[in-house]
């Protein structure tokens, strides 16, 4: 792979695997052996799963890791990202821009949800809920199980449904380890998603590109010095 698709891929194929200690391998694994047990007979056969967020950096491999075991997958994205986040795995798309997302994810029944943008419209929707970021809702705070800190209705869906009282909701932070890495190795070089790249000096660009909402896939800056390149 190039340097680019290389500096691009750790932090969203880790993000995409994690799930407290575990992998997304066995959180997928997980989510089909407990909801085998507590949804209805036709899930066990037709394991349905939500992704929303499916063409951001972090929900396009959650697609393709789901899709390589089986599930069904809804997923949301704007109209434009229809087609790429189908070719990552997705099975069906909500537009989350004309259409009723919460609405759409009930109709669709699933039995799980990973969720890799944020908010609240959808939580209580499945057996299983688990986000990356949290309840967040703008792009200047921080996501992940740090929203523990000062979000008390967050960890009260937690500890609620890790006692059986509720429903199971879980928010996880990222996690290094060489093996999940050492996955990336196998990957389909043409689903490295790159959104663009930068020279050092467009960085203020590179960052604006970032916020519009509107990147697809990683905003690579490059750091040169001399013949080394640092991205």
């Amino acid at each position: 792979m190039s340097w680019e698709q290389a500096a691009a891929l750790p932090l969203v194929w880790l993000t995409g695997n994690i799930r407290s200690s575990e992998n997304l391998t066995v959180l997928l694994i997980d989510i089909a052996r407990t909801t085998i047990a507590n949804v209805e007979s036709h899930v066990q056969k037709d394991g349905r799963l939500v992704v929303l967020g499916g063409s951001s950096a972090v929900g396009m491999f959650v697609l393709q890791l789901a899709r390589e075991r089986g599930w069904k997958v809804l997923t949301t994205c704007s109209s434009r990202n229809t087609d790429f986040a189908k070719s990552m795995g997705a099975t069906s798309v909500v537009d989350y821009n004309t259409e009723d997302v919460a609405q759409a994810v009930r109709q669709f029944n699933p039995a799980a949800i990973i969720d890799c943008v944020g908010g609240t419209s959808c939580i209580g929707l499945a057996k299983r809920y688990v986000t990356i970021v949290g309840d967040k809702t703008g792009r200047d705070s921080m996501g992940g199980a740090a929203i523990y800190l000062w979000n008390p209705k967050m960890v009260i869906r937690t500890v609620v449904g890790k006692v059986g009282l509720g429903r199971s909701y879980d928010c996880v932070n990222l996690e290094f380890r060489k093996e999940w890495l050492e996955e990336t190795l196998s990957l389909d070089r043409s689903k490295i998603i790159l959104d663009s790249t930068w020279e050092f000096d467009q960085v203020v660009e590179a960052f604006a590109k970032l916020n519009s909402g509107r990147a697809r896939g990683k905003v690579v800056v490059k750091v040169c010095s001399g013949d080394s390149h640092v991205y």
